[in-house]
């Protein structure tokens, strides 16, 4: 019995000893991972701070916190004016989230309120609460989103930005990461100012550079405009100063037409870029023999430029979905140029292929001018002509970015190769083959089922 009650006592005592030894161990633990994530915190701060090109900096950034919490998505919205706009989504739902406006303040309840108020990470492990109904209504969540987070981006006091989280489960983000994101954002804010900055300055020369562009626009649009008409308004003037035959009248208002057409051409251009870029531009599509469509098109400047040799190759015909008339409008654009930009006698190649997958392949390539790899860079831009594009011939600028548009439309690729000024360029047009996809339905949040 007195061995029985040492032994008890013996093990009364080492009971706390070892319990504490345990909880010691683990707190030991707990210190080891908290040390581990600043160090992947300082880690992933540095790898931003290195970015070089301001313009991945957002991205980086989301990636970065999402890999630090685990989180399924993430966007970004930058302050702009009294709402913060949706930039850069990193996940799912990308069109539906991007260029959302969040109607929020320092001042709005829930989770991005709380977020601007304190100038701190705030967290929101389950959205199915009250407060998440708020926050779902902030955020433009959805029911497959159960745990959220809102971090404020702040550069000397200011909030710039909010980065918006999501996670798919209960608790997927919390308090943890909320100490995790403050330390974050503040190892990264100078960097993220640096890339402010950096892109601030860069929008700013873009746009002294598409101001001087759309000035010579403007002269080259104004010239193009005077050319026809100057002639158009001699012809009426000598119709309307005296009597002529029909016969004797009928080249002149055979004139008065070429010129009249020559505008007309020119208008629809700029409608139809306006139309394309603020993505308006119909599309008639119907199932087309590419062959006969290329055929059509060169007849036009086989009869217009004799001293060009036209030599057309098709191989493997495939029909092809397309409206007829604005791929015959691309053709036009492409031979255009380069008659217009190659020496008489010179040719112009025109193929066309089905490739294994079933994508249609129209090249167009000259003996002209030629590109440098920066020309080639910018030039379906809008407004833009090469330098030697200048001296050589009149124009506008429109022609190819009207082309990309087009193209783009029909769900393809344009791209221009070169070997340098003097060797030509070679325009390669990708489309599939069973036509343009359905345009996308455009999506609007409902918080109709969230109101509380």
């Amino acid at each position: 019995m007195r061995a029985l009650m040492r032994w008890s006592l013996l093990v009364l005592a080492v009971a706390p000893v070892s319990g504490l030894i345990a909880w010691r161990g683990i707190q030991a633990d707990q210190a080891l991972a908290a040390v581990a994530e600043r160090d992947s915190v300082r880690r992933l701060a540095l790898g931003l701070a290195a970015e070089y090109e301001p313009e991945r900096v957002p991205s980086l950034l989301l990636r970065q916190i999402r890999e630090l919490t685990g989180a399924r998505q993430a966007f970004l919205a930058r302050a702009d004016g009294d709402t913060f706009r949706i930039e850069v989504v990193a996940g799912e739902d990308v069109n539906r989230l991007k260029g959302q406006r969040l109607p929020i303040d320092s001042t709005s309840p829930g989770l991005a309120g709380d977020a601007l108020r304190t100038q701190k990470p705030a967290v929101l492990p389950d959205t199915w609460c009250d407060a998440g109904l708020v926050a779902r209504r902030e955020l433009a969540l959805s029911d497959k989103i159960r745990s959220a987070a809102a971090v404020p981006l702040v550069i000397r006091g200011e909030v710039v930005g909010l980065v918006g989280l999501h996670g798919d489960r209960v608790g997927q983000l919390n308090a943890a990461h909320a100490e995790l994101l403050a330390v974050y954002v503040e190892q990264v804010a100078g960097p993220f100012e640096n890339a402010m900055l950096a892109a601030s300055v860069s929008r700013l020369d873009a746009a002294e550079h598409l101001d001087k562009l759309k000035s010579e626009f403007l002269s080259a649009v104004a010239h193009e405009l005077r050319a026809p008409l100057i002639p158009m308004l001699g012809w009426a003037d000598l119709l309307l100063d005296r009597e002529y035959s029909a016969q004797q009248a009928r080249p002149m208002l055979e004139n008065i037409r070429e010129g009249a057409q020559h505008l007309s051409v020119l208008v629809g251009d700029l409608l139809d870029l306006s139309r394309g870029e603020v993505g308006r531009l119909a599309l008639e599509v119907e199932q087309l023999d590419l062959a006969e469509v290329i055929e059509a098109a060169v007849a036009r400047w086989r009869e217009q430029s004799p001293q060009q040799h036209f030599v057309v190759a098709v191989t493997k015909p495939s029909p092809l979905r397309a409206d007829r008339n604005r791929l015959r409008q691309v053709l036009d654009n492409l031979l255009s140029n380069a008659v217009k930009y190659s020496p008489g006698g010179t040719r112009v190649f025109i193929t066309a292929r089905t490739d294994a997958i079933g994508q249609v392949i129209i090249r167009v390539s000259d003996q002209g001018l030629g590109l440098t790899p920066d020309e080639a860079s910018r030039l379906f831009a809008k407004f833009y002509r090469t330098e030697s594009a200048r001296k050589y011939a009149s124009g506008t600028g429109l022609g190819l970015a009207l082309c990309r548009l087009i193209v783009e439309a029909h769900g393809g690729t344009i791209a221009v190769e070169s070997d340098g000024p003097g060797f030509g360029s070679a325009f390669t047009i990708t489309l599939p083959s069973d036509g343009p996809p359905s345009p996308p339905r455009p999506i609007t949040a409902s918080f109709e089922a969230l109101k509380s």
